[in-house]
Protein backbone atom coordinates (compact mmCIF):
# COMPACT_ATOMS: atom_id res chain seq x y z
CA UNK A 1 0.00 0.00 0.00
CA UNK A 2 1.57 3.23 -1.20
CA UNK A 3 0.76 6.37 1.59
CA UNK A 4 0.88 9.74 0.12
CA UNK A 5 2.92 11.83 2.33
CA UNK A 6 1.51 15.89 2.10
CA UNK A 7 3.57 19.00 2.87
CA UNK A 8 6.56 17.70 1.64
CA UNK A 9 8.95 21.04 2.22
CA UNK A 10 11.44 21.59 -1.45
CA UNK A 11 13.33 24.64 -2.42
CA UNK A 12 15.41 25.11 -5.47
CA UNK A 13 18.77 23.54 -4.67
CA UNK A 14 20.37 27.00 -5.84
CA UNK A 15 18.87 30.71 -7.49
CA UNK A 16 21.10 29.71 -10.73
CA UNK A 17 19.77 25.82 -11.04
CA UNK A 18 15.89 25.93 -11.11
CA UNK A 19 15.79 22.54 -12.67
CA UNK A 20 17.61 20.68 -9.46
CA UNK A 21 15.21 20.39 -6.19
CA UNK A 22 16.02 19.73 -2.90
CA UNK A 23 12.91 17.82 -1.40
CA UNK A 24 12.30 16.84 2.62
CA UNK A 25 13.04 15.80 5.34
CA UNK A 26 11.44 12.58 4.74
CA UNK A 27 11.91 10.00 7.98
CA UNK A 28 14.22 7.58 6.92
CA UNK A 29 13.07 4.90 9.61
CA UNK A 30 8.71 5.10 8.31
CA UNK A 31 9.65 5.79 4.58
CA UNK A 32 11.93 3.72 3.01
CA UNK A 33 10.72 3.85 -1.07
CA UNK A 34 9.72 7.07 -2.52
CA UNK A 35 8.38 7.14 -5.64
CA UNK A 36 7.19 10.57 -7.62
CA UNK A 37 5.62 10.98 -10.71
CA UNK A 38 7.76 12.93 -13.76
CA UNK A 39 5.51 15.17 -16.06
CA UNK A 40 6.44 15.22 -19.94
CA UNK A 41 5.75 16.41 -22.55
CA UNK A 42 2.98 15.50 -25.13
CA UNK A 43 4.11 14.78 -28.38
CA UNK A 44 1.04 14.41 -30.15
CA UNK A 45 0.33 18.75 -29.29
CA UNK A 46 3.99 19.14 -30.56
CA UNK A 47 6.29 17.69 -32.74
CA UNK A 48 9.39 19.82 -32.31
CA UNK A 49 9.76 18.17 -28.08
CA UNK A 50 12.86 16.73 -27.91
CA UNK A 51 13.39 14.71 -24.59
CA UNK A 52 16.81 14.56 -23.16
CA UNK A 53 17.85 12.53 -19.81
CA UNK A 54 17.81 13.52 -16.28
CA UNK A 55 19.91 12.26 -13.19
CA UNK A 56 18.51 11.87 -10.49
CA UNK A 57 20.13 12.04 -7.28
CA UNK A 58 19.01 10.79 -3.58
CA UNK A 59 20.99 11.35 -0.62
CA UNK A 60 20.36 11.99 2.89
CA UNK A 61 22.07 13.78 5.82
CA UNK A 62 22.57 12.04 9.20
CA UNK A 63 24.42 14.18 10.88
CA UNK A 64 23.24 16.30 14.14
CA UNK A 65 22.65 19.64 14.54
CA UNK A 66 20.85 20.36 11.28
CA UNK A 67 18.25 22.64 10.40
CA UNK A 68 15.06 22.12 9.11
CA UNK A 69 13.62 24.05 5.74
CA UNK A 70 10.73 25.34 8.70
CA UNK A 71 13.79 26.51 10.79
CA UNK A 72 13.14 23.76 13.60
CA UNK A 73 16.12 22.24 15.14
CA UNK A 74 16.67 18.40 14.17
CA UNK A 75 18.54 17.85 17.32
CA UNK A 76 17.13 17.78 21.19
CA UNK A 77 20.63 18.88 22.76
CA UNK A 78 20.69 22.61 21.50
CA UNK A 79 24.04 24.22 22.08
CA UNK A 80 23.55 28.11 21.84
CA UNK A 81 26.53 30.68 22.22
CA UNK A 82 26.27 33.13 25.02
CA UNK A 83 28.99 35.45 23.67
CA UNK A 84 28.44 38.28 21.43
CA UNK A 85 30.95 38.66 18.67
CA UNK A 86 31.56 41.92 17.46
Amino acid sequence: TKEKIVNLPFQNYHPTKKNILVIGLVPGKKYSEITFPILSLDLASNKHVHFLKYPIYIGENRGRGQIYPNGNKSNSTVYNDTTTCI
